[in-house]
């Protein structure tokens, strides 16, 4: 009887221990050179022009971790519809955590660090609305560091609409709405 009052006075006490008792999150020190790669695929409803569209949107990027909070980041998109698959350029960036600036479409953006996660907090620019959200989640496993990249758009308070510029050819699109259908995500020390 002592044994099992004993067992579950540990279990309760654990249940109680804050969660980085449970595991220490990832530091952005332990990621220095570590290269992340993701894909992601969305299935969007857009407005183009006046026609409505249903668009797989398909991403493929890689970050970079540098020394003093640097990122370096390459991010490629494409289309695929009825029409086939819309590639667009490939898009590169050398980033500051915590310090904000704009992409290379003109949006403002931040990259922060957290807890273990990765964020890019992206505002259309230019008379759009809304923005987005990408982040990368960092955790301990097994086999060493794994990742989750997870992305969405962001409507603005207010505003109701997501208007920005297409990532295959900068030209203006409306998203009705967008979820991600699946992603993938590997984290590589160096």
């Amino acid at each position: 009887m002592s044994l099992i009052v004993t067992f579950m006075s540990v279990i309760v006490g654990m249940a109680m221990l804050p969660s980085a008792a449970w595991s220490q999150s990832v530091t952005l020190k332990e990621l220095e050179g570590a290269t992340v790669e993701f894909t992601a695929v969305w299935q969007q409803r857009t407005i183009r022009n006046g026609r409505a569209g249903a668009p797989e949107l398909h991403a493929v990027g890689q970050i970079r971790f540098g020394s003093g909070g640097t990122i370096n980041t390459h991010f490629e998109n494409s289309l695929v519809g009825p029409w086939g698959r819309r590639v667009g350029p490939t898009r590169s960036n050398t980033r500051t955590i915590g310090t904000p600036g704009k992409d290379q479409q003109g949006n403002d953006s931040l990259w922060t660090f957290s807890d273990g996660s990765l964020i890019r907090l992206t505002a259309n620019h230019q008379g759009n609305a809304g923005g987005q959200i990408l982040r990368v989640v960092f955790r301990r496993g097994a086999n060493g560091l794994n990742c989750s990249f997870s992305g969405a758009p962001a409507r603005e308070s207010g505003v109701g609409q997501i208007r920005s510029d297409s990532y295959i050819d900068d030209m203006p699109v409306q998203v009705v709405s967008s979820k991600m259908v699946s992603s993938q995500c590997r984290v590589t020390l160096h």
